[in-house]
């Protein structure tokens, strides 16, 4: 640059022209944007908003209250349950019920088919007789009446199972020997030895 037009601009400092100057000035900034810079970012995070903090922890009657409210839920439900199946447990204790009759029906015509035949069916066997079958059962039914009152009357177990035995005892022996006619035969023979000319018939 000549030093005629440096003498022309004597306030633009030596070795910075013009073009220099505006290239140094710091652009205009739009309209609408902010000029200022962001502010610096912090280290650590970022402290949480007031209305995000937890609330308080619930107290022990809350707490409680919870569970029992939580436990009647669960009864409520339960009670649902068994309303809503009613219909149907009703029915399997009808037919369970029928089952269990009709069972014990059976097993007591069972016994009384038993007291009453068996003594009926060995009369017939032994002594050619039902009569006889229906004799001894009676008797031996009376035997054992008489034996459940003396027990209610206080008897020791022991002395009636002893009775009992030498009961049936004689009771075996009588019933052999008139049951295979002992005494007519020893009778007969007496007869016979004693008078063998006589006659039976006579």
């Amino acid at each position: 640059m000549d030093p005629d037009s440096r003498a022309e601009n004597p306030g633009e400092p030596a070795g910075h022209p013009a073009g220099d100057k505006a290239a140094a000035e710091p652009a205009a900034a739009e309209p609408g944007t902010d000029p200022s810079p962001p502010p610096p970012e912090a280290d650590g995070p970022s402290p949480t908003p007031i209305a995000d903090l937890p609330d308080d922890p619930p107290s022990i009657r809350q707490q409680i209250g919870a569970t029992f409210e939580a436990l009647k839920r669960l009864v409520r439900a339960h009670i649902a349950l068994a309303r809503a199946e009613a219909g149907e447990i009703a029915g399997e204790v009808k037919r369970m019920v029928a089952l269990a009759g009709a069972a014990l029906g059976a097993f007591i015509a069972l016994g009384l088919l038993l007291a009453v035949g068996l003594p009926l069916f060995l009369g017939e066997l032994l002594f050619g007789s039902i009569g006889w079958g229906v004799l001894l059962g009676a008797v031996l039914l009376f035997d054992f009446a008489i034996a459940a009152v003396l027990l209610a009357l206080d008897v020791t177990g022991s002395r009636l199972a002893r009775d009992f035995v030498v009961a049936a005892v004689i009771g075996s022996a009588l019933g052999v020997v008139l049951g295979f006619d002992l005494t007519h035969r020893a009778w007969t023979t007496f007869g016979e030895s004693l008078a063998p000319s006589l006659d039976p018939g006579t």
